[in-house]
């Protein structure tokens, strides 16, 4: 309001000097966006805003022009009202286009280079469009006053300026409210403005200055959220682009997860039971993975592996290693053969720091009969009568560890009272280190009436590890129990 009490005396006194004051603050006012914006083009984390910066450079050279040109001046010996109406109408389009460009850099990259090459381009050829080859429309006529082509224009700007409203609506999440308020605010009153200049007569009248003083309030908008964002709480607006990009990435791990953590209820006669909690707090990501298959008619073939480490690093190495030996076990499905085979690939696969132990069985459905082998995983337990026992089972190096290594397996049955239960680490190891969950509770567990439920031992067992370990587990947890189907389920 104060800068309206100043300006408008001056305009009803001399419009020409108010609009070189207004401009020329204008043409600072723009180089200091583009200034600030190349200045921290490496430290900002705000594409929308770089975008913006890197086109008001050439919306300043513009409005200096246009400043220049304007009727009364004297500088350009074409005098009228014309050409500086004409360059008017060039920088309301790289504005309006610079918020475009700004709005769609919020979902697709931008290259600074590139929108250097674009706007500098069409600059030149604007302006060798009024200078060198004088194709571009007229857009006022002294005495008639604004041509349909300038009217137009104007309106195609309004459109431009309410499509690039639009994509900033759309993403105003990843800006702070406030910052997303005042840029909001800034291309409305550049619709405005364009709006008052769609009306004017005389280009020194009342809705000619109200055009320009919009414009004018809209570029020191712009230049305060730069300043705000930029340089003066750079860390908040840093961090939350972290922020949006974390919750990114964890939505795409999360898919892959649900992808390898999803199995049927039944594969080939075997009932499957499974559940998992993940150390990564908040979401359902980790270094376990499962898997149950049949790789040839009459077999079934099951996985339990856990990726060293946690949370989304684990996830695609998840998916290297299971995919690694559910190709193998379609070739041959000894539980020798995949681990030996599964071993040497993942060594070359994973850097040198990872590793996997992995629990990889077979069951003739027909016989019961289960050839199982361990890669450094813990051993599974058998229940038989709700009698649980842990399996003997050969020793044998997490994947990856030792090449070239023979892998040995050993041989149980599933009968019809049988349940098979294995498990990642991260249930044995729950709690504190002094007093860890342990394979006794297991065992325990195993045996309580309630945790021999149908369908409920997994989720019991998960549910007794989580209560010792006080509802928060340190590393994955993963539970799988198979069983013969029911019969005449």
């Amino acid at each position: 309001m104060a800068g309206f009490a100043i300006l408008y005396p001056i305009s009803r006194g001399n419009y020409l000097l108010f609009h070189a004051l207004v401009e020329s603050f204008s043409v600072v006012v723009a180089a200091g966006i583009f200034i600030v914006a190349w200045n921290t083009r490496f430290v900002s984390a705000n594409r929308y805003l770089l975008a913006i910066g890197m086109t008001y450079l050439f919306v300043a050279s513009i409005a200096m022009l246009h400043a220049f040109a304007y009727k009364g001046m004297g500088i350009f010996p074409q005098g009228g009202s014309n050409l500086p109406t004409q360059l008017w109408i060039i920088e309301r389009v790289l504005a309006a286009l610079g918020f475009l460009t700004a709005g769609i850099s919020l979902r697709r990259a931008i290259s600074v280079q590139g929108v250097f090459i674009l706007f500098g381009g069409l600059t030149s050829l604007a302006l060798a469009s009024i200078w060198i080859v004088p194709v571009f429309p007229t857009m006022y006529v002294d005495g008639a006053g604004l041509t349909t082509a300038k009217v137009v224009s104007e309106y195609v700007i309004m459109v431009m300026f309410a499509g690039a409203f639009a994509l900033l609506w759309r993403d105003r999440s990843r800006f702070e409210p406030r910052v997303a308020r005042m840029l909001l605010l800034a291309i409305a009153l550049m619709i405005a403005a364009d709006a008052a200049f769609t009306l004017y007569v005389d280009v020194f009248g009342l809705l000619n200055f109200v055009g320009h003083y919009l414009v004018l309030i809209s570029f020191v908008v712009i230049y305060r959220v730069l300043i705000y964002t930029v340089l003066r709480e750079p860390y908040a607006l840093l961090f939350r682009e972290i922020k949006r990009r974390e919750e990114a990435e964890h939505g795409i791990a999360e898919q892959l997860q649900n992808a390898i953590l999803s199995v049927p209820d039944r594969v080939g006669g075997i009932e499957i039971e499974h559940a998992h909690v993940s150390a990564t707090e908040g979401v359902r990501v980790g270094g376990d993975f499962w898997d149950v298959f049949s790789p040839a008619p009459g077999l079934v073939a099951f996985i339990l592996g856990d990726i060293c480490g946690k949370g989304i690093e684990a996830v695609a190495s998840n998916v290297v290693v299971r995919a690694t030996l559910r190709n193998l076990a379609y070739q041959d499905s000894s539980p020798c053969v995949v681990l030996a085979r599964a071993n040497d690939a993942v060594g070359r696969q994973l850097t040198d720091d990872k590793f996997a132990t992995v629990i990889y069985g077979v069951i003739d459905v027909e016989t019961g009969a289960i050839t199982i082998a361990s890669a450094g995983h813990p051993v599974p337990v058998l229940c038989i009568g709700g009698v649980p026992t842990v399996l003997e089972m050969p020793i044998n190096p997490p994947l990856g560890v030792i090449r070239d290594y023979e892998f040995s397996a050993a041989v149980c049955a599933l009968g019809d009272t049988s349940d098979l239960v294995f498990f990642s680490d991260g249930l044995i190891e729950a709690g504190c280190k002094t007093e860890m969950f342990g394979i006794d509770r297991v065992l325990s567990h195993l045996e309580s009436a309630e945790c021999r439920m149908r369908g409920k031992t997994a989720q019991m067992l998960l549910e007794s590890c989580l209560a010792h370990a006080g509802g928060r587990v340190d590393d994955d947890v993963a539970i799988v129990v198979l069983r013969l189907e029911a019969a005449g389920v």
